[in-house]
């Protein structure tokens, strides 16, 4: 159990949303949605879409929902009709990287051909209603897109792409980035098509030395499980939005960056130090899996844990460049 009562995402089959409705009408098989639990406050879910046949041009209504949904392409399409309340939209190639925006209170009919594959992002109305009033800005009731029209978001490309791991291994989902993703997915939004104007911040407000702290004492404190951003933003008493600007601009490191570095850091710790297993280790520093432990730790250090291990037992002592830095940013 964890230290702290903390919101958590999960990994469903068969949630009861407009993403998992349409899964199941195109018949897709097994397709994993992640979404916060229901006893928390609403967020983005994330589903991915994938057909790798031909369908003949079959006609499916989308299921409506109370919200909007976008949809970056993960492969090009390349036709796709799209009736909107009964009018067709102009028909136009998908490129893989572009993104399609819906409103799913809407009446939507698509016609399903070619083969297709892409991450759908779900925004509830709630959860933008909640990131404006969090940050004290006026409700917003309407996206300004055109539906059936691609569009070359770099941003929203990013996003999709970067939760292409979380939808693919779900068992090594990383709460704190899911909550980040969330976070910037619908500032984003709410700013490109909400025409939010979002206050300025200063490139020196960054966290007080006793909220680094603090939020970084939290993040070590559960290096062996997870941990949520809106909990460690609450105990800085700061909006999650705040706090994501304010940590970054203190350690150099988004939340979930700077935690997943440390669980490296730790790791290597552990390597040099005790005879633990890899599988051992990768427990407890907060890894799904020994599979999981080998990705993250060949990605930030170049190399496997075995081999990282062999080369530097007889080594001097390894200086962890997280803590390095947090010990300046807490001066």
């Amino acid at each position: 159990m964890t230290t702290y009562a903390l919101p958590q995402w999960s990994s469903s089959q068969s949630a009861d949303h407009s993403a998992q409705a349409l899964a199941r009408t195109l018949h897709l098989g097994p397709t994993i949605t992640l979404q916060p639990d229901g006893r928390q406050s609403p967020q983005i879910s994330i589903t991915r879409l994938r057909c790798d046949e031909n369908r003949g041009g079959r006609r499916i209504s989308i299921p409506n929902d109370d919200g909007w949904a976008a949809n970056v392409q993960l492969r090009s399409v390349p036709l796709r009709a799209l009736w909107v309340d009964g009018k067709p939209t102009p028909k136009a190639p998908y490129e893989a990287g572009t993104t399609c925006m819906l409103d799913l209170r809407r009446d939507l009919v698509c016609c399903v051909s070619s083969p297709f594959d892409c991450i759908r992002i779900d925004l509830p109305r709630a959860a933008l209603d909640e990131f404006a009033d969090e940050i004290g800005a006026a409700t917003i009731t309407h996206l300004n897109f055109r539906h059936g029209v691609a569009v070359d978001d770099a941003v929203l490309k990013n996003i999709g792409q970067s939760l292409l791991p979380a939808v693919e291994h779900p068992e090594t989902v990383n709460h704190l980035f899911l909550d980040y993703i969330s976070l910037a997915f619908r500032a984003h939004v709410a700013t490109i098509y909400g025409g939010l104007n979002q206050p300025r911040y200063t490139k020196n407000q960054g966290l007080a030395p006793w909220q680094t702290k603090r939020a970084t004492e939290m993040m070590e404190s559960r290096l062996e499980g997870d941990i949520s951003f809106a909990d460690v933003a609450r105990e800085c008493r700061l909006s999650r939005s705040h706090f994501a600007r304010a940590f970054k601009q203190s350690t150099g490191f988004p939340p979930h960056r700077w935690l997943q570095q440390r669980r490296v850091e730790h790791a290597r710790d552990l390597l040099l130090k005790d005879k633990l297993t890899l599988a051992e280790i990768a427990v407890r520093c907060g890894f799904a899996d020994q599979s999981h432990f080998n990705r993250v730790f060949l990605s930030h250090a170049g190399t496997t844990p075995g081999t990282w291990r062999r080369r530097h037992r007889s080594a001097p002592a390894y200086t962890p460049s997280v803590s390095s830095h947090l010990e300046t940013a807490c001066i």
